[in-house]
């Protein structure tokens, strides 16, 4: 007897293979990898360039040690709203999309207290904070109605993805068994075909019209806890422990028009929430060699997290009232829908993952109490992502996916501090994330550009504000993949559409030492 655990594993590996924004197991972990460099606002303002500054409840996440630099206790809290666009060219045809989202990046607390008289330990401090390292905000359409120009469609990918050997309708948990059930195609002895005769042939007209679109939420969180001491003004040590929370949610939509078809209309939707916990731990130094100089060195190890997935998948045909011939008997198609969901089971099982670890090296030259300028570089390897497996799901070809197509890449970051008057300052900033794919695939390389400005009271009051604009461009978009060796056979390519995507974001941070 086939257990219910074993039922939802396969249907878990099929919701991957099926994808049809092409989310794999492997883009969920490269999602989980990209943090960046978040924190307060005044942070955000210097580029996310933090790993030899301290002072700032950003550190707890960035580099511990800078909780050395506390000589009160202080608390902070930061909010914004997110601003997001996408344009998309497909088939010649322009879209834009855009939308807006609340955040709140970082809210902390850090206890300080001195030294001994005239001891080394100049003083310690202790903090706790929850930062959003990354957020997923993005939305994206696209459509057109150039339908001379289209050269593949849906069918293309029901037929990519049949295998005769696995095909089980009555157990419907892949795109040609959803199909099926829908009545978009049948079988015979020489496989599916589209249920409309069109003299003998298996595919239906190209659609007179294609549209897609797509949800995505979500973010990388975690709950840090860290601790750093204060060396004779010099050295600045401390260690964090990060317990990480990821939630990746993507809700799609795709639809295909025909003109002169008994299919009028064919919608494909899905839903997939990926969620998680993992931890990490966070080792940094500051040191100051001389007055006016720090430099910063922090690591953070890899994480390892334990995810789970929820899923919905429909298939939908809209007919024009056609007449079908079963074998059986004649029946009229309308409005035809088949369906699964992760939530008719009962038991979910998970899969682990690790991402990689991140080493960051940082450095400050000061002007004196006019101001400051600060740099960060932060090595990612990409090739380390790792699918764990000790689950029913067999991993090895993600992995080796992996290893053949992702790198080692540097982001970097830096910032510009000046003081205007004792208590207004000014900042700006700017970090380039590099791609992590050798390919240069959906170019995930992106560009950040920041500026803001700060108060700060005698009494211990402060409030930032920081504008940021974020910029990925040229990325490829295409609703779902054909599958080998069916693409090449065929000759066909599934449609594409170029995306540039943008975030503008207004922060502010306010705050109380005490």
């Amino acid at each position: 007897m086939i257990s219910l655990n074993k039922i939802y594993i396969t249907l878990l590996i099929l919701i991957f293979n099926i994808s049809l924004s092409a989310q794999t197991y492997v883009d969920i972990v490269e999602q989980a990898s990209n943090t960046e460099i978040s924190g307060t606002a005044r942070m955000q303002a210097l580029g996310g360039a933090q790993v030899s500054l301290g002072g700032d409840v950003s550190s707890l996440y960035s580099n511990p040690a800078g909780l050395g630099f506390f000589n009160k206790r202080s608390f902070a809290l930061t909010g914004g709203l997110n601003f997001i666009s996408s344009k998309a060219n497909f088939y010649n045809s322009n879209t834009k999309e855009s939308d807006f989202r609340f955040n709140t990046p970082t809210l902390g607390i850090v206890f300080q207290s001195d030294g001994k008289n005239n001891g080394l330990i100049k003083s310690h401090g202790f903090g706790i904070s929850l930062t959003s390292s990354s957020i997923f905000n993005r939305n994206e359409y696209f459509t057109s109605s150039n339908s001379n120009e289209f050269n593949s469609d849906f069918f293309d990918y029901i037929y990519s993805l049949y295998d005769p050997n696995q095909f089980n309708p009555e157990f419907a948990g892949s795109i040609p068994e959803l199909a099926y059930n829908a009545f978009l195609v049948d079988e015979d002895a020489q496989g599916l075909y589209y249920i409309e005769d069109i003299d003998g042939e298996i595919y239906p007209p190209l659609p007179s019209s294609i549209t897609y679109s797509a949800d995505t939420k979500g973010q990388n969180s975690s709950f840090n806890t860290s601790y750093g001491l204060n060396i004779n003004d010099r050295v600045y040590l401390g260690v964090g422990l990060n317990f990480q929370f990821f939630d990746y949610t993507t809700e799609t939509f795709y639809t295909e028009t025909r003109s002169d078809a008994a299919l009028r209309t064919m919608n494909y939707n899905q839903f997939v929430d990926t969620y998680g916990a993992g931890i990490s731990a966070t080792l940094g130094i500051i040191t100051r060699p001389i007055n006016n100089l720090t430099l910063g060195l922090s690591y953070q190890t890899r994480t390892s997290y334990t995810v789970n997935e929820d899923f919905e998948i429909l298939v939908q045909g809209i007919f024009n009232n056609y007449e079908y011939d079963t074998g059986d008997e004649i029946i009229i198609l309308t409005n035809e829908t088949a369906s699964i969901s992760s939530y008719d089971y009962i038991e979910q099982p998970n899969y682990r993952f690790t991402t990689p670890s991140k080493t960051r090296i940082g450095a400050t030259y000061l002007f004196g109490k006019k101001g400051f300028i600060t740099f960060d570089a932060e090595h990612v390897n990409y090739s380390g992502m790792e699918l764990k497996n000790d689950s029913d799901i067999n991993f090895d070809g993600d992995n080796q996916f992996i290893e053949d197509n992702y790198q080692s890449v540097w982001n970097i970051r830096t910032g510009l501090e000046y003081r205007l008057t004792n208590k207004l300052y000014l900042r700006g900033g700017y970090a380039n994330y590099a791609n992590p794919r050798k390919d240069n695939i959906n170019a995930a390389a992106k560009k950040i550009y920041s500026g803001g400005m700060g108060y700060r009271s005698e009494n211990g009051f402060f409030i930032d504000f920081t504008y940021q604009y974020k910029s990925q461009t040229n990325i490829s978009r295409a609703p779902f993949t054909l599958a080998e060796p069916y693409a090449s056979e065929v000759n066909r390519t599934a449609p594409s559409a170029k995306m540039d995507r943008s975030t503008s974001s207004i922060l502010a941070t306010i705050g109380k030492s005490f």
